[in-house]
């Protein structure tokens, strides 16, 4: 089986452990070629451990033709773009190509003995794209295929020189949310073969509830297309990648997760921190109504006290005030004038604490 990988310096670690788990897991004979993107010595040599009677390892080392493109994507690098040279890099007429973030798990023979016939590639379908994403490179009653794991039909690509029209479309890309991946799906068009799920298998499946997951009894390659398990033990499916990773790597694995442990941490703390200062805010915000509010109570019972103490005096002179109203219920024609001051309102009508009466009969001097 001739199988392909793309690699950079930044992806060494990862694309060991893909092929380790393929040395493990397959029993035919392996040609392996690392199309490795401006790799180190170093980096380069590493891959060379896999050899053995029924692995050939061949790297092949590549400046980064594609370091003009300008791209905003937080985790792939334009190296990626060294997936539309692999029919000019490559000399067979048939390979599995495989993004470095994958590892097989059992014999994936029957996927790649896959008659290709006049087909640009088998492909598995991209389930998060075609039931979430509004993506218009959708094919086949809007089948959308995932450019990770692909049996690419090197002979045809060739005989159409698809080359030139997927690097004309790069040329035209405006958005590269997706990378490669759309620009695959519209130059392949629907000269594709859509193949199990189990043949690439997205660990984001595992948070999802799709109706076509159900029918997976087998994940031969799993595809960390989604959360990435050199970030977090807790990634879906990591203990199935962590498996293949080599010894020596183990050190950079564990620094990378005490790493985002710490942003974690710093984040979380932080966090904290603002949560705090809003809340202090808003307590001395409160101890000023407060504050405000107690000195208002005590005016008010201030107040109370007095009209309590006036109420008191008036209800000291029943008797005066049960005559003054005699009189003023008897003597309609009266002028009454009564000395006194006013106490509070009942309905706008001032209430008095009455001093001296003094009353004048309408006509007297």
């Amino acid at each position: 089986m001739n199988l392909c990988f793309i690699c950079d310096n930044n992806f060494v670690v990862t694309t060991k452990a893909a092929i380790n788990s393929l040395v493990q897991t397959q029993t035919e004979d392996l040609k392996i070629y690392v199309i490795g993107i401006e790799l180190s010595d170093e980096s380069a040599g590493q891959f060379a451990q896999f050899s053995s009677p029924n692995v050939v390892i061949e790297v092949i080392r590549q400046d980064n033709l594609f370091s003009h493109i300008k791209h905003t994507h937080p985790n792939i690098s334009t190296a990626v773009f060294f997936k539309f040279m692999i029919a000019k890099l490559l000399k067979e007429d048939k390979v599995l190509y495989l993004d470095g973030d994958v590892i097989v798990t059992d014999n994936i023979a029957d996927f790649y003995s896959t008659n290709l016939e006049n087909y640009y590639a088998a492909v598995v379908s991209d389930l998060v794209i075609e039931k979430e994403k509004n993506e218009p490179e959708k094919l086949n009653n809007g089948h959308h295929f995932n450019a990770g794991v692909m049996l690419l039909n090197l002979q045809k690509i060739r005989q159409d020189n698809l080359y030139d029209k997927l690097y004309d479309r790069l040329l035209k890309k405006k958005n590269f949310k997706s990378m490669d991946q759309d620009i695959f799906n519209a130059v392949f068009g629907k000269e594709v073969i859509f193949s199990d799920l189990k043949w690439n298998y997205l660990n984001v499946y595992e948070t999802k509830n799709y109706e076509e997951l159900k029918y997976v009894t087998e994940k031969n390659i799993i595809h960390y297309a989604g959360y990435k398990p050199w970030n977090s033990a807790q990634c879906p499916l990591s203990d199935k990648w962590l498996k293949y990773v080599l010894p020596e790597d183990f050190g950079l694995v564990l620094k990378a997760y005490f790493n985002q442990y710490e942003n974690r941490l710093d984040s979380q703390k932080n966090e904290i921190l603002h949560e705090y200062e809003n809340l202090k805010t808003a307590f001395e915000n409160q101890q000023r109504v407060l504050e405000s509010a107690q000195d208002k109570l005590a005016e008010i019972q201030m107040q109370n006290a007095m009209l309590t103490q006036r109420l008191e005096n008036l209800e000291k002179r029943p008797h005066f005030v049960w005559r003054l109203y005699e009189f003023i219920r008897h003597r309609e024609k009266t002028t009454l004038y009564v000395f006194g001051m006013p106490v509070f309102k009942i309905k706008q009508q001032k209430v008095y604490l009455f001093g001296i009466p003094v009353w004048k009969v309408k006509g007297s001097k």
